[in-house]
Parts: structure tokens; sequence; C-alpha cells
């Protein structure tokens, strides 16, 4: 759909559903919307389109997951710039926690942490470092935060094709503070094999995200420039199999 100069662009429309905009910005945006029919269908359609994802990507049920079958990874946070690396202080995420059999994994840090539980064929386990999934699995991030942030995740597969896996808005979405908290949303693997490289940011704001999606399609092998944020790398190996 092609809408006239002024209006609003897929990512304000995104914003406001997210409620991710600045006061003012999100009563202008409100008032464009109600003289706009273009842009007030374009928003029907992102709500739309919002809330099918929501429903078909429904969170796992990780109240009994099979048990660990190795400790979760101490993995490394990567930030961008000496700017960034001052910012994160805002931002302090547990990077340690109790394993299931109460053995404690990692130390606390100011720096990005998180875990993930896979259900293969209907049953639940935990992940961990270089973890082997097929296609058709569903994938649970959860994050460790001291105190409320911003978190998205983004991934390379093996294909060297980068893709957004949450959230379902092209702004990183709010998460709450707590140790294991899953995110609302899971993400089902598809049919590309090989090593994937997966990213999971913490940020102390709401950043837009279609810019580090386009940075990794340029260059795959670097991890997104998510200034301010810590990120995270999983590394899974998507294999076929049953």
């Amino acid at each position: 759909m092609s809408r006239r100069e002024g209006c609003l662009s897929d990512l304000q429309l995104d914003l406001l559903l997210g409620r991710a905009l600045a006061d003012g910005e999100e009563g202008r945006a409100r008032e464009h919307l109600a003289t706009c029919a273009d842009c007030s269908a374009r928003y029907d359609e992102l709500h739309a389109d919002r809330e099918a994802f929501q429903t078909a990507m429904a969170p796992l049920d990780l109240r009994a997951p099979e048990p660990p079958r190795r400790l979760a990874p101490r993995r490394a946070a990567w930030v961008g710039s000496a700017m960034a690396l001052a910012a994160s202080v805002a931002l302090v995420v547990l990077v340690g926690r109790p394993s299931r059999e109460g053995i404690e994994v990692g130390q606390t840090k100011g720096a990005g942490w998180s875990g993930f539980y896979v259900r293969h064929q209907g049953v639940v386990r935990e992940g961990g470092p270089g973890e082997v999934v097929r296609p058709g699995d569903a994938l649970q991030f959860t994050t460790s935060l001291s105190a409320p942030g911003y978190v998205a995740v983004l991934s390379v597969d093996g294909a060297r094709r980068a893709s957004l896996y949450y959230p379902a808005e092209l702004i990183a979405a709010l998460q709450p503070a707590g140790e294991d908290v899953p995110l609302p949303l899971s993400t089902v693997l598809d049919d590309t094999l090989g090593l994937e490289t997966v990213y999971v940011l913490a940020c102390p704001a709401p950043i837009p995200l279609e810019p580090l999606v386009s940075a990794l399609e340029r260059e795959p092998s670097r991890p997104p420039p998510a200034e301010g944020c810590d990120v995270d790398v999983v590394e899974l190996d998507k294999q076929e199999g049953p």
C-alpha cells in the first residue's frame, strides 16, 4: 500500500503498537491516524499480523522440563564501544544462577545473560552450548535481569541469512526483571540446516531493530552493532533427524 508524504512509516506504526513512542509523538501519531485512512488501514493490518503471530508463537510450558543435560553456558557479552560499555552500567544483568540441581553457574557482572529451552516432539528440555536442534523444534528464550530492560533476539542461520526471532515488532520489547523469566513468545525453527548464531540483546531503551537486522545481512559474521546493549551469543547446530 502506497502512502502519501507525511504519513506514518511502518516503523512508527510498530512503535505505536508497542506503546514505545514518546508521549508527544504518540499523541501526534494518533491524531494523524484519526484523519488518514491509509495509515489507519495499515495500522489495522500490522495489529492483525501481530495478533496472529503471537497466537502462533505462544510461549512453551516450562513447568516441568527435562533435567538439563549439561551446565548452562557462561556466554561472553559483546559491547560495541566504550560508550556502550558505560551505558550498560545502567542495566545490570545476572549471568549466574543456580542450575536445576542447585549448582552455582557463573557469576554476576554488568553484562547480558540469557538461557533457552527446546521443545522437540512434545518434550521440553533446557538448552546449552552447541545445542543440537531439528527443523520444527520450538525455542523458548529466557532472561535473568536485575532491572527491567528491552530485549530482542536476532539470528544468522546456516545459509548466512539474518532474521528477527523476537519480538514481532521492529523494536526491542520491554522484559521484566527476574531470574530465568521466559520471553512471551517462542520461536519455531525452519528447515535451514547448519550452524546458527543467535544474538540475545538486553538494552536500556527500546531501540529500533531493522538497522540491526540489515547490519547482520551485510556482515553475518559480526555481532549486531547495538550500542548501549549487552549481547549474549547462543550457538545452535541444526541437523536433520527425527
